[in-house]
């Protein structure tokens, strides 16, 4: 919950700077050293300080924070943005977007409008990268639907 709260708060310092590593020199004065273990403020530390890029996801807080940040591209996130180009107003599209783990599988799965262009994701791979990272962390296959429809992410990868 810590790392969910936290996790933007170098937004706070503008665009100019590391959001992400900026949240994580932010994060250790808003926790009280004494709630957690050594082992346990390094876990949240780090999943701040990588929430952005996913590039060393070393726990599982560190998959979750990246999952739920980079897939969380619906509607009422986006629309306020302050950026509103091509590729912001696609994302627009997204209705909903659901991650399940099974045995042999991450899969995720976009629900969207109709008119929702699958090619406009290259112009926002992350949707696509951060979740396959996230699938060879946990050693599983990555399977990534839209509306059903299982997509070729070859040219993502």
């Amino acid at each position: 919950m810590s790392a969910a709260l936290l996790h933007d708060i170098g937004l706070s310092k503008g665009d100019k700077v590391d959001h992400a590593l900026e949240s994580s020199r932010i994060f250790k004065n808003f926790i009280e050293r004494e709630d957690l273990t050594e082992d346990e403020f390094e876990v949240l530390k780090q999943a701040i300080q990588d929430h952005s890029k996913g590039n060393k996801i070393t726990s599982l807080v560190g998959l979750a924070l990246v999952l739920a940040d980079k897939l969380d591209v619906t509607y009422h996130r986006t629309i306020n943005s302050s950026i509103q180009d091509a590729m912001n107003k696609e994302i627009q599209k997204i209705k909903k977007v659901d991650i399940k783990i099974t045995d042999e599988c991450l899969i995720v799965h976009y629900f969207t409008k109709n008119d929702f262009d699958f090619n406009r994701l290259h112009d926002w791979p992350k949707a696509v990268t951060i979740p396959y990272k996230a699938a060879n962390y946990l050693n599983k296959n990555f399977v990534f639907l839209m509306n059903d429809k299982k997509m070729d992410i070859s040219s993502f990868l």
